[in-house]
């Protein structure tokens, strides 16, 4: 069944979620997935957003693998990753209390050997040369937020002209191993599957849906979709 909401309703449901992210001011703690995470103030919860859960559920495989996680919060999918075996993991994000946040969680966790964290605007301070086997990002779905300056919980919830989508997909190739591959968390209910997949063709990518769920109740702008798109770089012929 596809569901598609309103952007009058999605816009006014998410600034109602970002309020109540926002109107916690000190750490506090959540389970998910059976595993207990800290949250930070002014960063990304999995506690009010449920998508989280289900990414790191379905998060494939990284046994032996490298990963780059971009936007990681509070280090959810970073942290899965390492649990699931995989060799090294590197997390970023633009917001510094998410860095911090991703850095408690996997000391914890006790896989902080393992998982790496520093801020960085997507790609601008992964070291030249680097390059992973996966990179995932819970990307912003919302093309909202037009030109005002937007709050660090709104940053993650937004991205006006999916101008940040872009810039991701495009760049991602400098940084993926020969059979590496993009996965990317979206919704294509409030999110453009349109865009997104032109900004892949663009890119050279192939690609696929590998996990789709559907929240019937539980998110805020109702009924939606979600998935996460697996993408590779297309053999030259």
């Amino acid at each position: 069944m596809v569901v598609k909401t309103t952007p009058d309703k999605n816009f006014g449901a998410q600034e109602k979620l970002i309020e109540k992210i926002r109107s916690r001011r000190k750490k506090y703690t959540t389970i998910v997935n059976g595993k207990m995470y800290v949250v930070y103030p002014d960063v990304f919860s999995p506690h009010y957003v449920l998508d989280s859960a289900f990414y790191a559920k379905h998060l494939p495989n990284q046994k032996g693998k490298t990963l780059l996680e971009v936007g990681s919060g509070v280090g959810l999918l970073a942290i899965t990753a390492a649990f699931q075996g995989a060799k090294a993991v590197t997390a970023v994000d633009i917001n510094p209390h998410a860095v911090k946040n991703t850095l408690e969680n996997a000391k914890r966790h006790k896989v902080d050997a393992v998982v790496t964290a520093y801020r960085s605007d997507i790609f601008k301070n992964i070291p030249r040369g680097q390059k992973f086997d996966s990179i995932i990002w819970n990307v912003p779905w919302g093309d909202f937020g037009g030109n005002k300056r937007l709050n660090l919980i709104q940053v993650a919830f937004y991205d006006p002209g999916y101008r940040l989508l872009g810039r991701f997909i495009s760049q991602a190739p400098k940084y993926l191993k020969p059979k590496g591959k993009l996965f990317i968390g979206f919704s294509t209910s409030i999110g453009s599957r349109e865009v997104l997949e032109k900004f892949l063709e663009k890119a050279g990518f192939s690609w696929r849906i590998a996990v789709r769920g559907r929240f019937s109740t539980g998110h805020p702008a109702g009924a939606i979709n979600i998935e996460t798109f697996e993408a590779k770089i297309k053999r030259r012929r």
